[in-house]
């Protein structure tokens, strides 16, 4: 198979138009798309072996190690009115931040708020996707779903299953 990479894109819904069909000037009214990407890795690939654990997730028939991640696209309905460029916004924790920082949205993107427009008057298409595992669904976020591994050698260290470390700044007094 090689390095792997995405199998399969499923696109579950589509608004059109959103932001109440506002007209972005010659670029016109935008639509959003939301889905799911199916992908899977090679766990013994070159590229693919620094992955930690990975060679220890369940694997599928072909002997690769699946993944899915949510996927969402805001494009002008007409893509020939579009400036040609898009913008890949890295949410975080499953939030799009690029709305609020440069349209002035108030939540990140949600179809009834544009915000100020600056992407969609200039022609921007914006794509977002999960990266990360421990998102919880829900309030428009975007999520991943990775294989959690589940080893005898990690139950006798208490690390089995999914784990998170958050590290906090002390305040200095």
């Amino acid at each position: 198979m090689g390095v792997g990479g995405v199998r399969r894109i499923e696109v579950t819904e589509r608004e059109r138009p959103v932001f109440g069909g506002t007209e972005f000037g010659a670029v016109g009214p935008y639509e959003r798309l939301h889905g799911t990407i199916f992908g899977e890795l090679d766990p013994t690939h070159p590229l693919n072996v620094g992955i930690v654990n990975l060679d220890r997730a369940a694997r599928n028939a072909h002997g690769n190690v699946e993944y899915q991640s949510d996927f969402r696209i805001l494009k002008p309905l007409d893509l020939d009115r579009g400036n040609g460029c898009l913008v890949y916004d890295v949410p975080n924790r499953g939030n799009q931040p690029i709305m609020p920082r440069l349209n002035g949205a108030p939540d990140g993107g949600h179809p009834q708020h544009a915000g100020n427009g600056f992407l969609m008057r200039r022609g921007f298409t914006v794509v977002w996707s999960g990266w990360q595992g421990d998102v919880p669904p829900g309030a428009d976020r975007l999520t991943a779903r990775f294989p959690i591994i589940d080893h005898p050698r990690y139950h006798r260290h208490g690390t089995g299953g999914v784990h998170r470390r958050e590290h906090r700044a002390a305040r200095r007094q």
